[in-house]
């Protein structure tokens, strides 16, 4: 029998479910606590999976939006530093560090609690502490600009963004987090927003920043928020070059490098550390003049494969509702009117998941500003 969620009859604005499964019980990574009944699976059959309440709101672009506001709340498992309500964009793919859907996604994979649909590209990874790698991450949600272009993430978009008269400050994760944090105008640093906040932001002499994250780890930004360096608690460490706005290189402190090549604002080909090219493609104009929609990627090996990104729901120029392998349709996702994944499924119907929501409430929530956009004209 197929899962299915609680549907909703209420005409809101964006709303977002909190969905969770009853057998199912959240605890830190490794601590033994996050386990289904007792040696027991994770339910796959469902008839119903319960909606309860959201903790966080939806922002879809940059504005006004509303979160839903139920009379239960669930803390979902988060690991690391929370996504700011406003802009609720987390991949939530597995928190133990893998990249495979955890117990807060389902289906191929889709956000339970706020229906979002999230795919995951992981192109190359090296080796050692603080590995290079290029993981390319869709997100519906996240309607900005990263180095591949509108809704896609990759692992060097990191980014800061101000607004409220740069009392707020937003930190942007490769895996849709908005990180918020606010001005301590006694100290002049912006702590993260939560009760007994790690992560902390300074800025220095020359208009530049530094973040202090809640891995002890430290991120150097440039005055316009592009990131500079990310360095671990042990000294590893990334550099970031750029010509102008075009990031050109991602430097490990080993010396192994990835390199990026452009063709005028498209991310055309990148270089792992071993220089084997990873190519690009790009459909014109799909966002409007001069904005490209990433269309396809090309692998190297033998033989080549070549992924084609599909985009067939007329609605939304960037929802993604399939892809294919060398011509061969390989998956295929569906959304409803407020862009939440309503199925998910492999060629043939494999794997197919059916999504609903039910939402009792929405609360009006001020989106955050967009990031800082990777290039000069996205």
């Amino acid at each position: 029998m197929t899962p299915r969620l609680v549907s909703s009859s209420l005409p809101l604005r964006r709303p977002l479910a909190l969905i969770v499964a009853a057998a199912l019980i959240l605890g830190p990574c490794g601590s033994g606590e996050a386990k289904e009944e007792e040696k027991e699976p994770p339910p796959k059959t469902l008839d119903t999976v319960q909606a309860l309440a959201p903790l966080m709101a939806q922002g879809i672009g940059w504005g006004w939006y509303f979160r839903p506001n139920l009379d239960i709340q669930i803390s979902p498992l988060v690991i690391g530093a929370l996504t700011a309500p406003e802009q609720e964009t987390d991949d939530r793919q597995d928190p133990c560090g893998g990249d495979q859907p955890g117990t807060q996604s389902q289906g191929n994979p889709v956000v339970l609690y706020t229906g979002n649909k999230v795919e995951v590209e992981t192109d190359f990874t090296t080796v050692g502490e603080m590995p290079l790698q290029l993981q390319r991450v869709y997100n519906h949600h996240w309607t900005a600009g990263g180095l591949f272009g509108n809704h896609w993430l990759s692992s060097f978009d990191y980014s800061l963004a101000f607004s409220d008269g740069e009392h707020v400050a937003w930190a942007q994760r490769p895996d849709g987090r908005r990180v918020k944090f606010l001005l301590d105008t006694a100290s002049g640093r912006w702590y993260e927003d939560r009760a007994q906040p790690v992560a902390y932001i300074s800025r220095h002499g020359d208009g530049s920043f530094t973040l202090f994250n809640d891995e002890r780890g430290q991120e150097t930004y440039s005055v316009e928020g592009y990131i500079t360096q990310r360095r671990n608690e042990q000294g590893v460490y990334w550099n970031f070059a750029y010509a102008g706005r075009y990031l050109q290189s991602v430097t490990h402190s080993s010396g192994r490098s990835v390199q990026m090549i452009w063709n005028g604002d498209q991310l055309v080909q990148v270089a792992d550390p071993a220089g084997t090219l990873y190519h690009y493609g790009y459909t014109a104009n799909a966002f409007g003049n001069g904005r490209a929609r990433l269309a396809s990627a090309q692998l190297p090996g033998v033989p080549v494969t070549t992924v084609q990104y599909h985009y067939e729901d007329a609605r939304f120029a960037g929802a993604l509702t399939g892809k294919s392998f060398n011509g061969v349709r390989y998956s295929t996702f569906a959304y409803d009117a407020l862009r939440r994944a309503v199925s998910t499924e492999h060629s043939g119907g494999i794997e197919r998941f059916l999504f609903a929501y039910d939402v009792g409430a929405t609360e009006l929530v001020a989106g955050p500003p967009a990031p800082p956009r990777p290039v000069a004209y996205r």
